[in-house]
């Protein structure tokens, strides 16, 4: 999902997005403790199951930022195509206080919602074994990769992102590979150069990443067009797109041998001021629009798109939060971890954030959640650095 506007998914899009919850269920989020980033997975997942549901009755579905998922309960349970009470269920997901509760209601809309999917043998519902590998058998099933996507046309570099970039990896991580070239390998080539790995399977590849299991670890590689890289990071300052700027700051370089990584990374370093300042006005300028759709959903008694504002809500106070701190964040991963590391931090401010994004029952805590919010933004600029 584009968190800087919205877009229509491609066909089949959603469907390949909700097979791979099933395949990698975010348990390992909640026995990490790591409530933001299973909040937002739900707010996801909500998401891809109308965008499925939507196309399997001949509808689209822009999935926009800030959401545009109103009346889904109705509309869900209206529709001629669906699993049985889908809306009922899907409003029954967002509002269950237990988190395996929550994810088990999910998971099995999910099903539903795939076993009705022309796309169903694309996405193989069954779940893969998680991974159960150190960071150092990670990191090198990462390396033996780097020979396979340095051997495409046009590559220029190949990093570490993700959690092994900054050393975070644990039992239930993945590999993410972050792979810099002029444009973007074909997918035809890359799914040849992949396929020759051993024990590669299960590989999608969509316009610009792939998806693959190698044995039982799951792998994700994210090409950038070097080009855009250079417009990033050039002296004239634009509002920069998030990902990249995440994926760059944190990658770790494999494979770089004009050392491009190395000269991006500094121009980033140097441009940080005014691309925070324009991540800070972004948000900024959200805040009203955010304020008259949470206004609209009270008035509607709308749960689901209550619970897709929170959280988006919420991903752009810690947007702001984070580039304060000169980083950039688009997902809230690991922020469990980094807020307690943060030099300055509104008071409390994990435990204000999980009781915004929480669960949904009723609309009549709405307004205090709007209050902690404005509450929250009001202290972030007292608290920069």
């Amino acid at each position: 999902m584009d968190e800087n506007g919205g877009r229509t998914l491609w066909p089949g899009e959603a469907e390949s997005q909700l097979g791979w919850w099933l395949r990698l269920p975010p348990v390992n989020l909640i026995d990490r403790g790591d409530v933001l980033r299973f909040r937002y997975a739900l707010y996801l997942i909500a998401g891809q199951v109308c965008a499925a549901l939507y196309g399997l009755n001949g509808r689209s579905l822009e999935l926009s930022y800030p959401s545009s998922l109103q009346d889904t309960r109705t509309t869900l349970d209206r529709l001629s195509v669906a699993p049985p009470c889908s809306g009922e269920r899907l409003t029954a997901t967002i509002a269950a206080t237990d988190a395996r509760e929550a994810w088990g209601i999910a998971a099995a809309l999910i099903a539903d919602t795939l076993t009705l999917s022309v796309h169903t043998s694309q996405t193989e519902q069954a779940s893969s074994p998680m991974a159960h590998a150190g960071s150092d058998r990670l990191r090198k099933d990462a390396e033996t990769f780097v020979s396979l996507l340095s051997s495409l046309s046009g590559v220029e570099a190949v990093a570490l992102s993700g959690s092994l970039a900054r050393g975070l990896a644990d039992r239930s991580s993945d590999v993410d590979i972050a792979v810099f070239c002029r444009e973007l390998p074909p997918p035809a080539d890359r799914r040849t150069a992949l396929h020759r790995m051993s024990g590669v399977r299960r590989l999608l590849t969509e316009p610009a990443c792939d998806t693959l299991w190698s044995d039982a670890i799951l792998v994700h590689i994210r090409y950038w067009r070097a080009g855009d890289v250079d417009r990033l990071v050039a002296p004239i300052r634009t509002l920069p797109d998030l990902f990249l700027a995440e994926a760059l700051q944190e990658c770790r370089s494999l494979f770089d041998p004009q050392n491009r990584l190395t000269e991006w990374k500094t121009l980033l370093r140097q441009s940080l001021p005014k691309l925070s300042d324009s991540v800070a006005q972004q948000t900024k300028d959200r805040r009203t629009v955010f304020s008259l759709l949470w206004e609209k959903a009270v008035n509607r008694n709308d749960h689901v798109h209550l619970y897709c504002l929170a959280n988006q809500i919420v991903n752009d106070f810690l947007m702001t939060l984070y580039v304060f701190h000169d980083r950039f964040m688009t997902t809230p991963k690991w922020v469990y971890k980094d807020i307690p590391q943060m030099a300055t931090a509104p008071p409390q401010t994990l435990s204000r954030l999980e009781a915004i994004a929480g669960p949904i029952r009723d609309v009549s805590s709405a307004a205090a959640r709007k209050n902690d919010m404005d509450a929250l933004w009001a202290e972030l600029p007292s608290i920069r650095p």
